[in-house]
């Protein structure tokens, strides 16, 4: 189905996430591809369309539909990366599955959470939650798994995010169980860097690996990395064209 990217709305978004589509460029007037750089939104929908259709079904075919909703309102609208996509949704099967166990009375344990199916789960059932069940389940998170602070603060992020959701942008819930909930107390760790001496020796170690044909190309992502501070993402993410 072809449509024109200004023309397309959230609703549109979310309903075509898990089929293939072809969309058409406003700037270049064309089928958005890897090959159309005049405009920011052809990439932009192409990572959209790339994630949405066959991968998301084979990723994602054991969530219920709300889940399965906010991850493509993660994907298309926010655009997040897969890997924040996967860890949200991971927390939330964790929720889902540890409810889904307390309100029929079944022993919360490893080969009870991993057997539980909640792929039939609607909108009622997260209707229902209270933050009586939110405690518990970060309770269970702590004593039960282990989980740290900042494990736990995750966990309640992704539930936060999607009562968010719910609530806020798609008004399928009135009221957000979420709301007057405090994140756990994260214990404070000062970060870790290489010292100036040590860079200097990281960068000497790459620039005189002369027997490598990378050795260039390795020079160049410490360089990044040292002097900019990005992610591992966002390096492997540039494209020539965003070199100035």
């Amino acid at each position: 189905r072809q449509q024109p990217l200004q023309n397309l709305s959230e609703d549109d978004i979310l309903r075509w996430n898990f089929v293939e589509l072809t969309l058409i460029c406003p700037l270049c007037n064309r089928a958005v591809s890897s090959n159309c750089r005049k405009s920011g939104a052809c990439v932009r929908f192409e990572l959209w369309q790339q994630k949405g259709g066959v991968r998301m079904r084979n990723d994602f075919s054991g969530y219920p539909e709300p889940l399965k909703n906010y991850a493509a309102y993660k994907l298309t609208v926010q655009n997040c990366s897969d890997k924040t996509v996967s860890e949200y949704l991971l927390d939330l099967r964790t929720f889902s599955r540890y409810l889904t166990l307390v309100r029929s009375g079944t022993d919360v344990n490893v080969q009870t959470m991993k057997e539980c199916d909640i792929s039939g789960l609607d909108m009622d059932f997260y209707r229902a939650v209270t933050q009586d069940e939110i405690y518990s389940f970060i309770t269970y998170a702590a004593r039960d798994r282990g989980n740290s602070g900042a494990s736990r603060s995750r966990k309640l992020s992704a539930i936060r995010g999607f009562f968010r959701y719910c609530t806020v942008k798609r008004n399928y819930m009135e009221i957000n169980p979420c709301a007057n909930i405090e994140s756990p107390k994260k214990k404070k760790q000062l970060p870790k860097f290489l010292s100036l001496d040590e860079s200097v020796e990281l960068l000497s170690a790459a620039k005189n690996d002369t027997e490598s044909k990378y050795w260039q190309r390795d020079y160049c992502i410490l360089t990044l990395f040292l002097n900019c501070g990005m992610r591992l993402s966002e390096l492997c993410g540039i494209d020539l064209s965003d070199i100035d």
